[in-house]
């Protein structure tokens, strides 16, 4: 889905919810179901049999998932990997707050859309040993207990990677080509570190935008941010565009609108 853009405004919700299940009730799962939405073990280990996902819009763990989810066997999901949320949740929501606290795809090599993981009060753990291609964005934003983040084998995103949390360790050492990263922490993340590991990045921004070019990484101490962009990329105000993790509606701006 060329030309789409994950990284949205706060208040939307991911398109597949609870009330979507992986399959309308009087039907069987199926390996070319529009809309997957993993609810139960069975449903894990039925699509665990599908090596690929060519039809699905959205490959997404349903919000009422609890536990470790792991689905081995799957090696390319042609639409989206849907976790969890676009936004938090507003004050008098009834959404369901999602209670997975771990997630694997020890096989996934390629996803052709976007890979969303955001809003996940309780993960502490993400595997994706072997993906080596995303087709749209990554975004990573508030699942407070995840500490590390780490895609050993991912080479090439199509678009932008928004990571933001609570993150002590970011490693993506195989990463060659990204339209921009940004990098937001509160952690105790070492920004100059990951900006000479990443200093080999090709970046190929979108021309009609002035936002997300390059590698920003922010932390609240000023003498550790980094900004590719910048003529000396560790300087204590890296890029004064670049949102301010502490600014609601500074991210908002990063997580901007789905284009068609």
């Amino acid at each position: 889905m060329p030309g789409k853009a994950l990284l949205l405004t706060g208040i939307l919700t991911v398109a597949v919810n609870t009330a979507i299940g992986s399959q309308l009730d009087e039907e069987p799962r199926a390996c070319d179901d529009l809309m997957i939405n993993i609810a139960t073990q069975e449903d894990i280990d039925f699509y665990s049999t599908c090596p690929t996902i060519e039809e699905a819009v959205s490959f997404g763990i349903n919000h009422t998932f609890k536990g470790p989810f792991q689905v081995p066997n799957v090696k390319y999901i042609a639409g989206n990997f849907d976790a969890g949320y676009l936004g938090p949740k507003l004050k008098f929501s009834d959404r369901v707050d999602d209670a997975v606290t771990s997630i694997s795809m020890p096989d996934l090599e390629e996803v052709g859309d976007w890979v969303l993981m955001a809003y996940l009060n309780e993960l502490t753990n993400v595997s994706f040993p072997k993906l080596r291609t995303i087709g749209n964005d990554l975004a990573m934003t508030a699942n407070p207990e995840l500490k590390k983040v780490t895609f050993p084998a991912l080479e090439n995103v199509s678009a932008g990677i928004l990571i933001d949390g609570d993150f002590d360790e970011i490693h993506l050492p195989a990463l060659k080509h990204v339209a921009y990263l940004i990098v937001k922490s509160t952690g105790d993340l070492d920004c100059r570190a990951l900006g000479k590991n990443l200093s080999s990045l090709v970046f190929h921004p979108n021309p009609s935008t002035d936002e997300g070019k390059g590698f920003t990484c922010w932390t609240f101490d000023e003498n550790n941010r980094y900004n590719s962009s910048d003529p000396n990329p560790t300087s204590p105000n890296p890029n004064p565009t670049t949102p301010n993790p502490a600014d609601p509606e500074g991210t908002d701006r990063v997580i901007s609108n789905l284009e068609d």
